[in-house]
Formats: C-alpha cells, structure tokens, sequence
C-alpha cells in the first residue's frame, strides 16, 4: 500500500474501547460519507502490530457541548470552535497474521491508533476464496463473496434475517452453486412450502422432488410443470411419538398415550418378540386399524379408548394422508423381500429411505400438508438418516 493510498483510506482514530470487541472511532466529517453504511469494513493495528479488520455497526453524532454543559449562551461568537464528532461504532471480526486470515480476536488497538479503510483488492482476497459464489458485499459491490463448501458442510450454519429479507432466496442461491459445481452434491432439502421446486427445472440431472402422491402432487405437477417422485413414509416406519403428533393427542392424554403405546407393542410383536412400541417392525394399515378395535371393544364405556379410536380412524380415511396409511409401493417393497425378522423390515426399511439419501439434491416438498403431518414426516426422514448412517458405520461402510 503507498503512503498516498493510506491517507485516501484513513477514517479517524479509535476513541473507546469496549468488552473484547467493540470499538468507538471518531472519524473526520469529509470521510464519513466513506464509512456511513453498516457493514463496511475497516482495518486497524493492535498494541501486538497485528492487523485487526473491524465491521461498522452504526454511528451517531457526538456533541461535547450539549454533554458537558447542556449551554449553548457561553459560546456565542466562537463559531469557528467545533464542539461536536461523528463517532462510529465498529466490531472487530478478525485479525491478519502471517499472511492468514483468522476470526476472532486475539488482542486490541490502543486508544488513539489511526483506522483505515480496508481495500477493495484485499477484500477479494479474503471475501472471495470460496467454492461457492452467492453475491456481493453490500458495502462494496466489488467484492464477490464465497463461501467453503467444506466449512458449510461440516459445521452448523445458519441463515437468519427478517421476514422478507432474502431468506429463501439465499438458500436457493447455495443450492444452485452446489448443484452448478459440484459433481456428485448430496443434500436432502426439507421444504416445507414447496419453493425450491423450480430447482428441478435448472438442474434435470441432480436435482430430484418428492411429494405425497394424491392432490399435493397433482399441485405440484400443475404449477410447476415437474413430475414429482411420490413419496411415501409409511406407518409402520414412525416411531410412537411421531403417531402421537399424527393424532394430535395432548401432552395430558396419558391414557390415550398408553392404549396407543401397548397397541403399537403388541402389534409390532407378532412379527418380532423382541421389538418394542418404537422399532420399525413392518404391520398393514389394517393390521393396525384390526388392533385398535380388539384393543378398545372392551372398553365401551372407556371415553379415552373411544377418543383413541375415533381420532385413529379420522387419520386412516384421511385421503392427503394415503402416503402414510396406504403407501403401496413401499409395502410392495416390503412383499419382495424374503427373510426372517427384524431382517426383513430392516432391509424394506432401507430401500424405501435410501432413495431420499441418493446423490444429488434431494427435495422433500411438503407445502399443502399440516404442521403436524410435516412434524411428524420431517422426525420420521431424520430418524430414518440416522438409522441408515448408523448401520453404515456399523457395517464398516461410508455413507457420504
């Protein structure tokens, strides 16, 4: 950097230090139309000579004056005196050393030291490392930002903002880059208003929809002009609670909660002695229907034992819910393969699920379906991973 490029890029001095990352810099009234945006980034030194990139936050106008004596008759006639600053709140979000950019902070500025402007080429150099490309800085359109796919897929990650404010967009941008640059991608996408479906008509060869078969996919097929996978997630696949939120049964109905519990125990018992309410031990759809009647005819005069039935019945003639009660292919699945239990439920188990975990960018679009069917359909997928993946590792095997 040449000396005349850091007086361009000089802003004012650090004023106040605060906690372990918070500055106040009083800058000069002719560059603060340079630093009046929130997100601008400045760079500065610390008391160790590292260099320390800060993030403006917001500013105000400081007025000695008006702080100090609340007067303004004592200075009449001094109008060339200026008893007020601009004062600009900035974070510090990480520091240089060696040539390596790291987040964080490991020490602070000294009150007094000079601020700059960090430069556009240097903020391309760290903004736009990454494999993903999803924008720009909103500070300096310049400055292309990227993101590691790495880092994004072996770390928790985020996006949060206001309602209207990108959300949704942002993620189909990453979606997009995934789908763009990388060979083999594989995501499951849970989406629950069906918006990522569009997706499927940018990227034919990796981009694959899944939607309950009946009147959700005949939507989607209508607007979207895509011939969705029907997805199915049967019975007999959800675990005790997740048919506890299919019922809706409240947090108090313990009763209800025990006729289901013995219900579910009992039935998934009589293909394997061992199972409990939980295990995905295969049954039909009128298995169960059978087993909730034998299980509640004896009690007649039990109003939570005919609650329990009612409620069970209303789930199974439910038609948006066929994909759950009546899932024919997978129970087809199920019929095609020989075996003893729990090996055959297990092996059923994982080819009806493995199809969601093929390569590529799998969307599960839910828009249309309840809050609870999406609860308890979202619990099954996650559990479903989980057992797969477990398996996997079990089996000496990777699962990408």
């Amino acid at each position: 950097m040449s000396y005349r490029s850091i007086d361009e890029n000089y802003i004012g001095r650090v004023v106040g230090i605060y906690g372990r990352n918070i500055l106040k810099i009083a800058v000069e009234e002719e560059k603060l139309r340079l630093v009046a945006k929130p997100g601008t980034y400045l760079k500065l030194s610390s008391v160790d000579g590292l260099t320390l990139y800060a993030m403006v936050m917001g500013f105000n106008l400081i007025d000695e004056l008006y702080r100090r004596g609340r007067i303004v008759e004592g200075i009449e006639g001094y109008t060339n005196i200026t008893f007020s600053r601009n004062e600009i709140t900035a974070l510090i979000v990480g520091f240089s050393e060696k040539g390596r950019i790291y987040k964080g902070v490991r020490s602070l500025p000294r009150p007094g030291e000079k601020v700059y402007l960090a430069e556009t080429e240097e903020l391309q150099r760290i903004m736009d490392s990454g494999d993903l490309e999803i924008g720009t800085l909103s500070s300096n359109p310049e400055v292309k930002f990227s993101l590691y796919v790495n880092m994004l897929a072996s770390r928790h990650a985020a996006i949060l903002a206001m309602t209207g404010a990108g959300k949704s967009n942002t993620v189909a941008v990453i979606l997009a880059q995934l789908a763009e640059k990388m060979r083999f991608p594989r995501v499951i996408v849970i989406d629950t208003h069906s918006e990522y479906i569009p997706l499927r008509t940018l990227f034919p060869d990796k981009v694959k929809v899944f939607t309950p078969s009946g009147r959700i996919k005949q939507l989607v097929e209508a607007r979207y002009s895509v011939s969705p996978s029907a997805l199915e997630i049967p019975l007999w696949t959800l675990g005790f609670s997740e048919i506890i939120g299919l019922l809706r049964l409240p947090y108090q109905a313990t009763k209800q909660q025990l006729y289901l519990r013995n219900i579910l125990q009992d039935l998934r018992r009589k293909r394997w002695n061992k199972s409990s309410a939980d295990d995905p031990i295969f049954f039909t759809t009128e298995e169960f229907r059978q087993a909730v009647v034998e299980a509640t005819s004896s009690k007649k005069n039990d109003r939570s034992a005919i609650d329990l039935q009612l409620k069970i019945e209303s789930l199974l003639d439910n038609p948006d819910l066929y994909f759950i009660t009546i899932p024919r292919a997978s129970n087809d699945i199920y019929r095609d393969i020989e075996g003893e239990e729990p090996y055959r439920s297990g092996r059923a188990f994982l080819r009806i699920y493995e199809r969601i975990l093929s390569p590529g960018i799998n969307i599960v679009a839910l828009g249309g379906l309840p809050s609870e069917v999406q609860a308890s359909t979202v619990s099954t997928i996650l559990k479903a991973i989980w057992r797969i993946a477990n398996a996997y590792s079990q089996a000496g095997k990777k699962l990408p």
